[in-house]
């Protein structure tokens, strides 16, 4: 279970270093990126929520300042 909880915390970690390499936000936990969710910036630690139209724009609706990067949903819970 602990090497569950590490290995999906490290697999986080990596999907948000990729997209920050992309010049994008990584998608949080339980968002699928490229689609309406939240998505964190890696660099000041805010999470941004967008909802994706079918058109492909993207809307930003809330921002949340986080203490540090989001890895798990227990963190989402917590902040």
């Amino acid at each position: 279970m602990v090497r569950g909880h590490h290995g999906r915390k490290q697999f986080q970690a990596t999907l948000y270093r990729e997209a920050q390499t992309c010049g994008v936000l990584g998608a949080m936990p339980g968002t699928t990126q490229g689609a309406t969710g939240w998505y964190q910036d890696q660099a000041m630690f805010t999470a941004h929520y967008f909802v994706v139209l079918p058109s492909g724009e993207w809307r930003p609706k809330v921002q949340v300042k986080c203490p540090h990067m989001i890895l798990t949903p227990y963190d989402m819970a917590r902040h």
